[in-house]
């Protein structure tokens, strides 16, 4: 409890972070991990932080969040930032962002959003921007501004998700491309 980060690792190879309770940090992130290679989250409840991100994930590729309960988190429940390559987020719970995405990417490539719940996203429920061949799939979101945001992207997909109750769009695309 009150702490800056529950966990944090740079350069990290091959790292399992499963069933642990992370709660109540302060700082920029619960969870981070910078220049990490082959990370997994799974069967994590991370909860009640007023920091930046539940998990933060900076240039990491290969990532693999799974099987987590995320609630009232201030900020973002997963960021994939910078070079978080072919990476995957699937059947995680997200509740209750007071301000910003319930999961996000920026600038990466082949990386999945699959069956994930996500609900009352301060902002989206899935933002991702700058991204290449991102798989967007079968994920419920509710009561967000934006369900999915997609900004300067190529080569995406956005399939079979059940979106309601935005406030805004349930899809927004900018700058997107197919091709």
């Amino acid at each position: 409890d009150n702490h800056q980060a529950g966990i944090f690792a740079v350069n990290a190879k091959n790292t399992l972070v499963d069933t642990c309770e992370i709660r109540r940090t302060t700082g920029s992130s619960n969870a981070q991990f910078y220049r990490s290679t082959q990370t997994t989250f799974s069967g994590n409840w991370i909860h009640d932080n007023t920091g930046w991100h539940a998990i933060f994930m900076d240039n990491s590729p290969r990532t693999k969040i799974r099987d987590n309960s995320f609630e009232r988190n201030f900020k973002n429940h997963i960021s994939l930032y910078l070079a978080c390559d072919t990476s995957a987020v699937e059947n995680n719970t997200a509740d209750s962002t007071t301000n910003n995405n319930g999961m996000s990417v920026d600038s990466g490539s082949n990386i999945v959003f699959r069956s994930n719940t996500i609900n009352r996203s301060g902002w989206n429920g899935i933002g991702i921007w700058g991204g290449d061949s991102i798989l967007v799939v079968d994920n419920t979101i509710d009561s967000s501004r934006y369900g999915v945001y997609v900004e300067s992207t190529l080569r995406s997909s956005i399939s079979d998700n059940r979106i309601v109750n935005s406030k805004i769009y349930g899809v927004w695309l900018d700058f997107s491309s197919n091709g």
